[in-house]
């Protein structure tokens, strides 16, 4: 029951690659007629070559996975480190744009980007990862008295561009 389980793997898997038989024959060091029988038959195939097979389709499956994860768009985290009052400049602007600090921040990087005489070449798009998603109005108060006093470490400094 296990060996007609793989050999309607094998069948998918090559339909599925567009090759044929000849090549897996050809890979495995047999010839088309042999696994034409194990593919078409009754007929067990051996466990060394059935290992190969799966070594085989599993080598395939890492390229295939490679190759999509290379087509993703790549991108970089950064973190930024600000004292106590840059931070809350940084989220009085954020505020005034009607943006959290991290679409702020992204797109004041962007401006910048652009506005560089060197050519940069932009991704598609931008993300942000916020620790924990606040709005700048949230996240800082523009007048100190208003809160706590908070260390410079208080905020989202994640961003990604």
């Amino acid at each position: 029951m296990h060996s007609d389980c793989m050999k309607e793997q094998i069948k998918h898997w090559l339909k599925e690659r567009n090759l044929d038989r000849q090549w897996l024959a050809d890979q495995i060091g047999v010839k088309k007629r042999t696994v034409d029988n194990w593919l078409s038959s009754p007929q067990e195939i051996p466990i060394g070559k059935e290992r190969l097979i799966q070594r085989l389709m599993q080598d395939d499956q890492a390229r295939e996975a490679a190759r999509r994860l290379a087509l993703l768009p790549q991108s970089q985290i950064f973190s930024l480190e600000v004292d106590l009052p840059t931070y809350r400049a940084y989220s009085a602007a954020a505020l005034a744009d009607q943006r959290t600090l991290e679409q702020w921040a992204i797109h004041e990087l962007n401006e910048a980007a652009a506005a560089s005489p060197a050519p940069v070449k932009r991704p598609h798009t931008y993300e942000s990862i916020s620790y924990p998603s606040q709005s700048a109005a949230e996240a800082s108060p523009l007048n100190p008295e208003d809160s706590p006093d908070q260390d410079a470490d208080s905020g989202p400094s994640r961003k990604t561009a």
